[in-house]
This record gives C-alpha cells, sequence and structure tokens, in this order.
C-alpha cells in the first residue's frame, strides 16, 4: 500500500544486513505521483458533439505535452497518465463548418486523482452570407430601391435591406440555416411580390449564396377610338400596325372593334406608334403615325380619339346656251340632301365653269338663283350625286335658254314685252315713233331734192 497520490511500487527490494552492523541499512525508494487523467468534449451552438476537432495539449511552461489529438464521433479527447499539474488544450483545427478558437483551454490535475478532469468547449458554426439581385422580369435590367425584409423561414424578422445602384442586397454573417427574404415595397413602376424567396446557408459554405430574383413592371393601357370625322359614328374595322416609336416592329393585325376601340393592354412603359394600314372603303387612310408613350407606374387607361375622313368629291358645272356655247356669271346656290344651304353665290366663269371640290359622299343640288344676261333663269333643281370613294371629278351640263326680244316697232310685241316687263316696254313704242317720225321727215327731204334736181336740169336743156 502506497501513500495516497502515489503509485504504488512494484516488486521487490532486497537490502543486506552484516555480521556484527551497528549501523542502520537504509535504502531509498522512489514512489511516482499517481497520474491523472483529462477529457475535451468538443460541442456546437446547439450542443450538438462536434469531431474531426484538433488540438495539442501543452504544460503551464508551453511545452507541448501531446500534439494532434482528434475528437472523436463523440467530441471527445481522453488523455491520461498525465501528473498533477496545470495544462492546455489548444485548438489547431476547427471542426468542419465551425471557426477555429485557438484560446488555451484550461485544465488541472490534482493531486491524488480520483476522477478524469473534464473541460467542455463550444465552437461557432463559421458563417457566410447572401447576395440577392433584383432585375426586371423580361429585359434583365437591375432594379434599385426594391426593400426586403430578411426573415427566419417562421417568419421572424431579422433585418430589413434596400437594393443598391446595383440592384443589389448583400447581407453577411449569417449562420447556417435556412432563411427567407420577403418583399415588402417594389421599386417604382413595378409590381410588389411578396412570395418568400427562401434559401439556405449550408454547414461549411464559404462563398455567399446568390439569389436572382425578377420583378414583372407595371404595364399600362391604351384605347383608341376611331370615329367618323363629319358625324362622330364609330369605324369598326379599321386596322393598325404597333410599333415602336424607332418604327421597330411589334404587332400586326390589331383592328377596332364594332365600338370603334382597339384596346391594347399589357404595354411595358415606354414609347409607341400605332400606323394604320387599312382604312375603311370610301375612308381616307390616316397620314402618319399615331404617338402615345406608357409612363412608368401608369394604372389609369390611356385614350385618344381618331377620326377618319370620307374620300372627298368634286363636282364641275358647264354652263352653255342651246348652241354650245360656255355662258360666264350665271349664278348658283349649292344645297346638300336635306335642302340645307352649303354655299350660295357661286358662279360661272369665262370658260362657264363652277368647280367645287371637298365634298363628302352624298346627295347634293344646284338651284340657279340668276342667270347670265340675256338668257333666261331655270331654277330647277339640278340633282347629283358624290359617291363614296369616287376619284374623277363629277361633270354636269346645264343649257340655258336665250330670251326671245321682237322686232322694233311692233305693236304686238310690244304689248307682249308690256305684259312681261311693263317698266322697259313702257318706253318702247315712243322710242319707235321718234325713230320713224325722223326717218319720214328724211325721206321727204330727199324725195324733195330730187324733184327739184330734175325741174332744174330740164331747164338748163331748154
Amino acid at each position: 500500500e502506497s501513500i495516497a497520490g502515489y503509485d504504488l511500487l512494484d516488486g521487490r527490494f532486497e537490502f543486506v544486513i552484516a555480521l556484527g552492523q551497528e549501523e542502520r541499512t537504509e535504502i531509498e525508494l522512489e514512489n511516482a505521483l499517481t497520474t491523472g487523467a483529462v477529457r475535451l468534449v468538443k460541442v456546437g451552438e446547439e450542443g450538438e458533439a462536434l469531431e474531426n476537432a484538433i488540438f495539442n495539449l501543452v504544460d503551464e511552461d508551453g511545452e507541448e505535452v501531446v500534439s494532434g489529438l482528434e475528437t472523436n464521433d463523440s467530441g471527445i479527447i481522453e488523455v491520461n497518465d498525465l501528473k498533477p499539474g496545470t495544462y492546455y488544450f489548444v485548438e489547431t483545427g476547427a471542426p468542419f463548418g465551425h471557426d477555429l478558437d485557438p484560446t488555451p483551454i484550461e485544465v488541472t490535475v490534482v493531486f491524488d486523482q480520483q476522477e478524469i478532469a473534464e473541460v467542455a468547449k463550444t465552437n461557432e458554426r463559421t458563417t457566410s452570407g447572401v447576395e440577392l439581385t433584383k432585375v426586371d422580369s423580361e429585359t434583365g435590367e437591375r432594379l434599385v430601391d426594391a426593400t426586403f425584409e430578411l426573415q427566419t423561414t417562421e417568419g421572424e424578422f431579422i433585418s430589413e435591406h434596400v437594393t443598391d445602384e446595383a440592384g443589389q442586397i448583400v447581407v453577411e454573417g449569417l449562420k447556417p440555416g435556412h432563411y427567407q427574404f420577403v418583399e415588402t415595397e417594389a421599386p417604382f413602376g413595378y409590381e410588389l411580390d411578396q412570395r418568400p424567396i427562401l434559401f439556405a446557408i449550408d454547414l461549411g459554405q464559404i462563398t455567399n449564396t446568390q439569389i436572382s430574383t425578377d420583378n414583372q413592371i407595371v404595364t399600362g393601357d391604351f384605347e383608341l377610338t376611331k370615329l367618323d370625322f363629319d358625324n362622330g359614328h364609330v369605324l369598326a374595322g379599321v386596322e393598325f400596325e404597333l410599333q415602336a416609336a424607332n418604327g421597330e416592329f411589334i404587332e400586326a393585325g390589331l383592328t377596332t372593334d364594332a365600338d370603334g376601340k382597339l384596346l391594347l393592354t399589357g404595354l411595358r412603359p415606354g414609347s409607341y406608334q400605332l400606323i394604320e394600314t387599312r382604312a375603311l372603303p370610301g375612308y381616307q387612310l390616316l397620314a402618319g403615325p399615331i404617338a402615345f408613350t406608357i409612363d412608368r407606374g401608369q394604372l389609369a387607361q390611356k385614350e385618344i380619339v381618331i377620326t377618319n375622313m370620307l374620300t372627298r368629291g368634286s363636282v364641275q358645272l358647264i354652263k352653255q346656251n342651246e348652241a354650245g356655247n360656255v355662258l360666264a356669271d350665271a349664278i348658283f346656290t349649292l344645297l346638300d340632301a336635306n335642302g340645307n344651304e352649303l354655299k350660295a353665290g357661286l358662279t360661272t366663269n369665262e370658260a362657264g365653269l363652277i368647280i367645287v371640290t371637298d365634298l363628302r359622299p352624298g346627295s347634293y343640288q344646284f338651284i340657279e338663283t340668276e342667270a347670265p344676261e340675256g338668257y333666261q333663269l331655270d331654277n330647277t333643281p339640278i340633282d347629283f350625286e358624290i359617291e363614296v370613294g369616287q376619284v374623277e371629278i363629277l361633270s354636269i351640263n346645264v343649257t340655258n335658254e336665250k330670251i326671245e326680244v321682237e322686232p322694233t316697232g311692233s305693236t304686238d310685241i310690244g304689248e307682249s314685252n308690256s305684259e312681261r316687263e311693263p317698266k322697259q316696254q313702257t318706253d318702247l313704242p315712243n322710242t319707235a315713233t321718234q325713230v320713224y317720225n325722223v326717218m319720214t321727215i328724211g325721206v321727204s327731204i330727199l324725195l324733195l331734192g330730187g324733184i327739184l334736181l330734175t325741174i332744174r336740169k330740164k331747164r338748163k336743156d331748154f
């Protein structure tokens, strides 16, 4: 049996007592201190055992006692046969996915140790990061000012972040685990997408998790209404082509419906133009593009009303006498089918012509209001029609009859003229009588002169 704290010596120790020996024989025996043991338990943040952590054991003077100690699958390292004293575990290799902690871990083997000395050490998991990139769903353009909450998968708030000029959010220092981003505010002009964006930080992950998420831009609507220029009636079946403002083709065969409307939906913000490719029969094709813009963030539908004009026709009236000679200065009024006066004072020119342009298809009338001098007025309506799609000028020939004048001095004619034009005919007989009297006197003088000359000549002969 040894003294407590020392090892029992093993074996026999011989000594000799000599004959007659008076002095005491002394022998020296050395008992070693009883050694102890130490145990290190390596655990993770949630108390799980961590294997493959590597340590060195050093004494209080810093001298290495044992090196390359590695935790087993239970996260344990045991070192035996240690003399009483102070020792330190120094981590030289961290378990996978955990941070290395080189802080020495003190452990003491006491004198006459009865139980193993145990220490525990926790390793924190290595953190990593996540990078979220926000882009336009169609163009891939990066989007600034999208606001997100970083949450646990149970929806617990962790932090709030906003995409930068590069359209990115970078979050560092995330422990391994499962997370989610939830968009709380979309970039201006884009639709909010509140569906959680799930991601994980894996154990031992050394690079940031990359996430790309897109937003659909808020699209706008545009409505065109097509009407008749003159009466405002809706025009169905007018065909258009949609282009970008630079003329790039987008879509063809767009046609106004029964209400004369063409509705374009889901247009991205930008500048556009509509080109009319087919007008209704008899209508003029609209010249030039119809430009419009869809604004970013536009919520209300934009609307425009465009009119088409029926192709206009022309008419010429030719005024002639019965001999086919053209007559100037005949005056006409133009009426529509309802008898409404459209133009008055239309006068034939030196070529006997009146030309009227820009007439909408329909029925019209010319009414003569004043005949050329010396011709009878004929106010019988002259009907004509401007046809739909008429291209050539419509020509109308109108004949006036002369006013018949009776020979001068005729009593009957004088009476007739007097009935039709009393004022003029009152002066006409006086004028005829005066002429007759002058002629009679003149003839008498001439006859008398002739007789006198004859008598005078006969006298000379005798």
